[in-house]
């Protein structure tokens, strides 16, 4: 179930999860075990961890696991680009995606960016 006050970066990243399943469809047989089911997993690790850092309360108790879920998130973010490079130069994943891709990418890694540091002020004051 999709809630409709769902946060943008899981949102945003949803989207690019669906996208990446969407054009991997179509990669080479013989470089989906090594690259393409590699971006897959990463993409939706991600989305796994910011939709479990989203329902953990931003109080003292759980603050810690959400923070920490969403540093790894960063993380993946940033692994999935690279690989998703890696998967461009080989052959796995065309030009135009991968630039849609990175695009998207990038916007995630901004919404989650500013999602942490909007944690870091409320627990401030």
């Amino acid at each position: 179930m999709i809630n409709k006050s769902e946060l943008y970066v899981i949102t945003k990243t949803r989207d690019l999860v669906g996208y990446i399943l969407t054009i991997t469809n179509k990669s080479p047989k013989n470089l989906r075990y090594s690259y393409v089911n590699r971006i897959q997993e990463y993409a939706l690790n991600t989305l796994s961890m910011l939709v479990e850092a989203n329902e953990c309360q931003s109080n003292e108790n759980e603050g810690e696991n959400r923070k920490t879920l969403q540093k790894k998130s960063l993380v993946e973010l940033k692994m999935l680009g690279y690989l998703a490079y890696l998967g461009y130069e080989a052959g796995a994943i065309l030009e135009k995606h991968y630039k849609q891709i990175s695009l998207q990418l990038d916007e995630c890694y901004k919404l989650l960016k500013a999602w942490i540091k909007s944690d870091i002020e409320r627990n401030r004051v």
